[in-house]
């Protein structure tokens, strides 16, 4: 099947909650053919995976041919719907003002032109819209539309305000980089383990992050609290992480504006405040924060789209299960995983690799808390389909947690092949570290014949070394996270 025939499905599955109810009433009341059809369509589509294809084409006695067409034409009137539906503070909003501008000025009608002009620039700025202020600021130059502004401007004048937007959008489009550039850098540093993990604070040099005045917008001083923020985060830094983030998450607060939508931002900036907090054992970051998470999402519910709803999910998921791990509460587990489990399938395919792998061990280690290990099992193996995860720590949790859980199965006769597969994984990608070299080490010396004394002796000289390597605090990220030291230890008393 091409991808095309799937764009109407994904199309209104994105589709705001307002959007949605609108442009099914626009249907009920149109006059245009087929639209109680249409209707049905766009209700079956938006129950997902329970649409029967075959079944409607029986219901309403289309062909094939039919319902391609039917297809394109409900994509298109969605299309149309959306073009003139949409919010007063919104981008498209502030698109069609700029039209409008446009056409007054090629007719010649300069006072109405000059209002309009005078609302856009007003909006754009607020919005941190620079380049819309060079676009419009360079078309009313060209129709000289300044003679006609109160008060009246030169050309030298209009000249120097276009300037200065450029100056704005030129510092903001370059911390905007900065920021995507450092954001993809980090998850290669963040295991401090790695010979290279120090060269992230070498980003802290960049002419733009020597100081906080480099920053000439609301949402450039945003990009230069995040990026240290994230410099420091991939460098395991997390009271400076901590630090960074509520300072971005606090300037974004002081500086509100109707006509900018910064939930995701505060999202994005909470969420790495209360990770780090957790990362050094801390839980009261979450339980004061996390409610403030909730509540921004409920005021932003009805502008998210799907893409937005899954990024939601990710975060306050995982920084759920993380909260649930160190608090060791299966009861409530239990609660929310029927939720998560749905939400994951729902979103799977739109995850980012770095929250989903984690969104996957978090699971995983939970059921094995719960003592459900086949679940955990079955989760473990998903590791499959994210091989080029660039978040090293996290794949090496997985590979171990998923040694642990079979040899509490007792599938033995995999285990050889889940260390070798493993190992060879690591070794490949230069990420077998001590840690992973000595756990694999001992248990390719485990065999299906030894006795329980001669499997203990074995976990006891693990456990030895690996006490050992705990002098060194780079290891304990992957201790700690699936409580490895924990498992050992009770395997040299019992197998």
């Amino acid at each position: 099947m091409k991808q095309e025939n799937n764009d109407l499905f994904i199309f209104i599955e994105s589709l705001k909650k307002s959007n949605y109810k609108g442009f099914k009433k626009s249907l009920l009341t149109s006059a245009n053919k087929n639209s109680d059809v249409k209707h049905a369509l766009i209700e079956d589509i938006s129950k997902g995976d329970n649409f029967d294809k075959n079944l409607f084409l029986s219901k309403y006695s289309l062909t094939q041919k039919q319902f391609s067409s039917l297809k394109f034409q409900l994509f298109q009137e969605l299309l149309d719907y959306l073009k003139v539906n949409y919010n007063d503070f919104s981008d498209i909003s502030l698109r069609n003002n700029v039209v409008e501008f446009e056409l007054l000025l090629d007719k010649g009608l300069y006072i109405k032109s000059a209002k309009k002009f005078h609302r856009i620039k007003e909006i754009a700025l607020e919005k941190c819209d620079f380049y819309t202020c060079c676009t419009v600021q360079i078309k009313a130059i060209e129709h000289q539309l300044y003679k006609y502004t109160n008060p009246k401007q030169s050309l030298t004048e209009a000249s120097k305000i276009l300037r200065e937007y450029q100056v704005l959008s030129d510092n903001l489009i370059s911390f905007s980089l900065l920021q995507s550039e450092v954001l993809e850098a980090h998850y290669n540093y963040m295991d401090r383990r790695a010979d290279n993990s120090d060269e992230i604070l070498e980003y802290l040099d960049h002419p733009l992050l020597k100081a906080s005045s480099n920053a000439k917008s609301v949402l450039a001083l945003f990009y230069y609290y995040r990026t240290k923020a994230t410099v420091f985060y991939g460098n395991n830094q997390y009271e400076k992480t901590k630090e960074y983030s509520l300072k971005a998450y606090h300037h974004l607060n002081e500086h509100k504006s109707n006509y900018r939508n910064d939930y995701l931002r505060n999202i994005m900036c909470l969420n790495n405040y209360i990770d780090s907090s957790f990362n050094l054992m801390e839980t009261s970051p979450y339980e004061i924060m996390y409610p403030q998470m909730i509540d921004i999402v409920k005021a932003a519910s009805e502008t998210s789209d799907t893409h937005s709803k899954a990024l939601i999910f990710q975060i306050l998921s995982t920084l759920k299960l993380n909260y649930l791990w160190i608090k060791k509460d299966t009861a409530q587990f239990y609660e929310v995983i029927d939720n998560y489990e749905s939400q994951y399938h729902k979103y799977e395919s739109i995850l980012r690799p770095s929250f989903k792998l984690e969104l996957i061990i978090n699971i995983a280690k939970m059921y094995v808390l719960a003592g459900d290990l086949e679940m955990a099992n079955e989760y473990c193996n998903r590791i499959d389909f994210e091989k080029s995860n660039p978040t090293s720590s996290f794949v090496s949790c997985l590979l171990i947690l998923r040694i642990m859980i079979n040899f509490d199965l007792k599938n033995y006769q995999f285990l050889d092949h889940l260390v070798s597969t493993s190992k060879y994984y690591l070794k490949k990608r230069n990420r077998l570290f001590e840690i992973e070299r000595v756990f694999f080490k001992y248990f390719l010396q485990i065999k299906r014949h030894h006795t329980s004394v001669e499997q203990q002796q074995i976990f006891k000289n693990l456990y030895t070394e690996l006490i050992d390597l705990t002098t060194n605090s780079k290891d304990l990220i992957v201790l700690n996270k699936i409580d490895l030291l924990e498992w050992v230890k009770l395997k040299s008393f019992h197998s």
